[in-house]
């Protein structure tokens, strides 16, 4: 159980059985720093045997790959980093760290160091910590600084004693596994919506009613059939709403941009609660969403309300595929991507099917009911790492 210290030149939280100030170190006292060996992209292959990890690919899986052959030639002419090792990006987007997997693969000339620690002082788990918790700014702006050797051999930490190291850096890893577990059962509830409503809207999959009997065959319909044009000004309104490719629907002011929105909002729209809003010219990317509240947004959006007969959560839902998303491209005006649009007048003739009313909504229910689990999920993963973020304040000095 951790304990809260009393002297300010400790950790605000401590486990107990350990006391005493923390040691400053010097980096370089302590590792090497040792850069990435000459190897070219043109000696890449997308079939070859061991990955090749270019700069902000680091950590995630890789496009590329050279040959086994020419992977023994560079490993045995140079240094090459033992398991645990910290690993940093130290050009384009500086600071990026991993903890080395020991798996063969190469990487990028002078773009990516580790550090040959000998652990006899700092243990790689608790290295791997301090670097993940240190803030670039320094450099400058991290998309053009480079960290140069010097940097990090020059760089000072407060330590505490290897075991106290490890138990720190074992309870922060049981966090990482917690949150890991928690991002891998959310990617698996996305998955299984994305392989249900794929069988869903293809018909693989059908509902009957409440007496077990089957609905109605779907019908096909032009979109203007189902859903309407809204073209009311948003004077009244009170907030500004903002439509992404993401993240659907949300306010302005939680999107954190800067509001380049014309004073005058004479002419921005009206948004009712329920509504469907999606960008004219970002429709065949994406950019639409069902409204959870009622709002005021640019005059750039269409805005679509419902018919009697369409279920708007099923609407936003089949708009959302990617056979829906297509015929929005197809079907997108302009000489260029940057250009195209899709009017109401032109997304109104399109066509496709359309289950009955009551099928719409087992549907948009059930696939809302998903959506609730994924959100859960996500407000876990929220907090787990608003947790760990304040562990690493308080457990560090």
């Amino acid at each position: 159980m951790l304990a809260v210290a009393e002297h300010i030149d400790v950790p605000e939280l401590r486990f107990p059985g350990f006391s005493g100030r923390w040691k400053k170190i010097k980096l370089g006292s302590h590792c090497e720093v040792d850069m990435c060996k000459g190897i070219y992209s043109a000696q890449t292959t997308p079939n070859g045997d061991v990955p090749f990890f270019k700069i902000g690919t680091i950590g995630r899986i890789p496009d590329a790959y050279i040959s086994r052959s020419l992977f023994d030639k560079y490993k045995n002419k140079y240094n090459y980093p033992e398991k645990g090792e910290v690993m940093i990006t130290c050009s384009g987007t500086v600071g990026y760290s991993i903890q080395f997997d020991g798996k063969d693969a190469y990487f990028q000339d002078s773009n990516i160091v580790w550090l040959k620690n000998s652990e006899a002082i700092i243990s790689n788990d608790f290295l791997f910590l301090l670097i993940a918790r240190t803030s670039w700014h320094w450099l400058g702006s991290t998309t053009i600084a480079r960290i140069y050797g010097d940097d990090l051999r020059g760089m000072r930490f407060l330590i505490p004693s290897l075991p106290e190291q490890q138990k720190i850096a074992d309870f922060l890893t049981a966090v990482d596994e917690k949150i890991g577990k928690l991002k891998r059962k959310k990617e698996l509830l996305e998955a299984y919506k994305k392989g249900a409503m794929q069988k869903l809207f293809s018909q693989e999959i059908r509902f009957k009613d409440d007496q077990g009997n089957p609905y109605p065959d779907w019908e096909e319909k032009r979109l203007g059939d189902v859903v309407l044009e809204r073209k009311e000004s948003g004077m009244n309104e009170k907030t500004m709403l903002s439509v992404t490719i993401n993240s659907g629907i949300r306010r302005f002011d939680e999107l954190g941009k800067k509001d380049n929105s014309n004073p005058d909002k004479s002419k921005y729209k009206k948004l009712i609660a329920g509504d469907i809003a999606y960008n004219t010219m970002r429709l065949w990317q994406g950019a639409l969403g069902l409204a959870g509240e009622s709002g005021f947004v640019s005059p750039a959006y269409t805005i679509l309300k419902g018919s009697p007969s369409i279920h708007m959560e099923y609407f936003a839902c089949w708009m959302k595929l990617p056979r829906s998303i297509f015929t929005f491209q197809r079907n997108s005006q302009g000489l260029t991507s940057d250009q195209w649009s899709c009017k109401f007048p032109v997304f109104s003739k399109i066509k496709t099917t359309f289950p009955s009313l009551p099928e719409q909504q087992k549907i948009a229910e059930f696939l809302t009911g998903i959506d609730d689990k994924i959100n859960a999920v996500a407000n876990q993963i929220d907090q787990a790492a608003e947790f760990k973020k304040g562990l690493l304040q308080k457990m560090f000095v």
